[in-house]
């Protein structure tokens, strides 16, 4: 009995035009659900049976990397259709029955770029580039390099992110081409944050002289501006971005009809950015917790099942040259059995840090046994032994540590998202 074959191609429209774009960097997506990842995770697919070929695929985390919906989830379904050999321990990577190998990394923080220095890889793929710096971007690209017969290229998939630097190198794509500011990059108008669809997928080029991006729509044009210099110093890249949504990805759509609820059930800012693909939305203040939406009443009710505080420390009094420093709060919430959450309890205030660990000693004693802690834990060394030190001086009383993988706002979306909902109550 002779199995099925099974066919792997993207699907038409957007997806088509990522796998045949012959850009050396291409962005794709700008929204969720049009199947970024999947993309990535094909691209070099398409090289295995070359035995030199290298590639390598990253997301800012290692447990980014795995888990579902990951790009390594998509490479198992996948690459053993080619003959793909899995490691998966310290190294993560594929190895086919030719040599080529495709790796799946990450790079946490800013130095671990350093840790591919001397390495080649004739594909790079970078699953939500946003989430890394622009040192990493730039860096890891010139990784870019191979003898496999291939031209090297690099592949980005992300979300829009209007602080990241990716929106400024995208300038051209996005926006109303007759904005000077969306042309530098520079325009905040919500309704120019969408991608210009007649620009999609065209290429253009760049060198970087002195620092500075400089961009042509040919290399000629550029190799015509700089003339002056020697031709080994302008040597032009191409760049395109494809913008994709969820009505693209015709397979999710089908197998999941409830995606496109999920997403309009999220913050409307998050909407924006997700489901319409807009890169300059972003919250304002207000946005996130207007008033006009809470109800305030006398007494919680009795039958809380969960109750919380959280803190958010700084350690400052006011001074002359300080006269509003940054305020340590703690807020106590609890949850009713039918998922309405109350606000309980608010300190804060503008301490040193004694008065801030009594401070919190005594609303602990106050809150009692039954209500947890939860407490910020700032990424770097000095936050993991702060950390270690409350939970010494709380003993007795359960903690809950959140380490700050990302901003606070993005932490407070999900709360914000009860609250525009209306299922905040103020006590």
């Amino acid at each position: 009995m002779v199995a099925d074959a099974i066919e792997l191609r993207p699907q038409p429209g957007p997806q088509e035009q990522f796998a045949a774009t012959p850009a050396d960097l291409c962005i794709f997506g700008g929204a969720a659900g049009p199947g970024k990842s999947w993309s990535l995770v094909y691209d070099p697919l398409r090289w295995v049976d070359l035995a030199k070929f290298s590639g390598i695929i990253f997301r800012r985390q290692r447990p980014q990397l795995v888990g579902g919906g990951s790009v390594w989830e998509e490479s198992e379904a996948m690459y053993p259709l080619r003959g793909g050999r899995a490691r998966r321990g310290n190294v993560l990577d594929w190895r086919f029955p030719s040599g080529a190998s495709i790796e799946f990394s990450h790079m946490q923080h800013e130095s671990d770029r350093f840790s591919h220095k001397s390495k080649q890889y004739c594909y790079i793929g970078l699953d939500e580039c946003t989430d890394f710096t622009e040192k990493q971007f730039w860096y890891i690209a010139s990784r870019n390099r191979s003898r496999c017969g291939v031209r090297p290229y690099t592949r980005g998939a992300t979300n829009p992110d209007p602080d990241s630097h990716l929106r400024k190198l995208l300038a051209w794509w996005i926006g109303d081409p007759d904005c000077d500011n969306c042309q530098d990059g520079s325009c905040a108008l919500e309704d120019h944050g969408y991608p210009n669809l007649k620009r999609a997928g065209v290429l253009r080029w760049f060198v970087r002289i002195d620092d500075v991006i400089h961009w042509g729509d040919t290399p000629d044009d550029l190799r015509k501006q700089f003339a002056h210099l020697p031709p080994k110093d302008v040597q032009p890249k191409s760049v395109t971005f494809i913008p994709a949504k969820l009505e693209d990805n015709k397979i999710l759509t089908a197998g999941d009809p409830t995606y496109e609820a999920t997403l309009l059930s999220l913050h409307q800012i998050d909407q924006l950015q997700l489901r319409k693909g807009n890169w300059n939305a972003r919250g304002k203040s207000g946005d996130y917790f207007p008033r006009g939406l809470v109800r305030i009443v006398d007494a919680p009710p009795a039958n809380l099942v969960e109750i919380v505080r959280g803190w958010d420390k700084a350690a400052t009094k006011p001074t002359a040259d300080n006269p509003n420093p940054d305020w340590t709060v703690g807020v106590k919430l609890g949850r009713a059995p039918n998922g309405t959450i109350y606000v309980l309890d608010v300190v804060r205030g503008q301490w040193d840090p004694l008065k801030v660990e009594t401070t919190m000693i005594n609303t602990a004693s106050q809150d009692g046994q039954r209500c947890k802690i939860a407490i910020w834990q700032d990424p770097a060394a000095a936050g993991k032994f702060e950390v270690k030190h409350m939970i010494r001086i709380l003993i007795g009383y359960v903690i809950e540590v959140e380490r700050a993988s990302k901003n606070k706002t993005t932490f407070a979306k999900p709360f914000s998202s009860q609250w525009l909902a209306g299922n905040v109550v103020l006590v």
